[in-house]
């Protein structure tokens, strides 16, 4: 099944403080629940084991990517492939672009992959659903480490349990799969943001998806290395 999930998200940072933090394997893995393992593997290429629960199932997913085309501090393209055994697999590639903008960095990204087994068994309405949430709310974690938490999130907060996280400005989100499309609000995106401190809903959802995030935050990390090593 043929998957797309694109998006926008103003980082309340500087696109230097953005790359450090991109570049912390530490901070990303505390933005993905279930993440047991996150190495690199040479210059560009990183792995991740994450263990994830799709409906009554719990699965590990173990995912590697691969940088290309690194023009660092604006962009990059990636290819990755995640397994999840029989709960299905998927194989793909994104782009990532930092640029600055008005309250600080607009970080945009492009996902598209294919998806196998159980996971495309559930539907593109289901997964689309579930990614979609996954990768907002990844970004909204991300954002927790430049300190600042809205009034909403910490309202939702409350209401689910969840430490608050800061809200970033997004400009515009959307994923599509094979057979149709969806869009998300911001204020949408604020209500869930605060479940991202443990991370992508992996324990609370009932469709597959997690690996796509797992994708991105793996690329940025290896990203933020390139940006490093062109300053040196």
């Amino acid at each position: 099944m043929a998957f797309k999930m694109d998006g926008e998200i103003v980082l309340p940072a500087s696109r230097e403080e953005v790359w450090a933090g991109l570049n912390d394997p530490n901070v990303l893995r505390r933005c993905i629940q279930g993440c047991r393992k996150m190495e690199k593997i040479g210059d560009s290429s990183f792995t991740a084991e994450v263990q994830m629960k799709i409906g009554p199932v719990l699965s590990v997913f173990n995912g590697k990517v691969d940088l290309l085309d690194l023009d660092p501090p604006n962009g990059y393209r990636i290819e990755g492939k995640g397994d999840g055994g029989a709960a299905g697999f998927a194989k793909g590639g994104a782009t990532v672009k930092l640029s600055e903008s008005e309250g600080g960095t607009l970080l945009r990204y492009d996902v598209n992959a294919d998806i196998g087994g159980r996971l495309a068994q559930m539907g593109g309405r289901l997964i689309n659903g579930v990614a979609k949430k996954q990768a907002d709310l990844f970004f909204e974690n991300f954002a927790t480490q430049f300190g600042k938490v809205s009034g909403e999130a910490a309202d939702t907060a409350a209401a689910v349990g969840a430490p608050a996280g800061p809200p970033a400005s997004v400009m515009q989100a959307g994923s599509s799969a094979a057979g149709g499309k969806s869009t998300t609000p911001w204020m949408w995106l604020v209500a869930l943001a605060v479940a991202v401190e443990a991370g992508f809903l992996l324990g609370r959802s009932d469709a597959g998806g997690p690996w796509v995030v797992a994708m991105i935050a793996l690329a940025l990390v290896s990203a933020g290395a390139g940006f490093r090593a062109g300053r040196g």
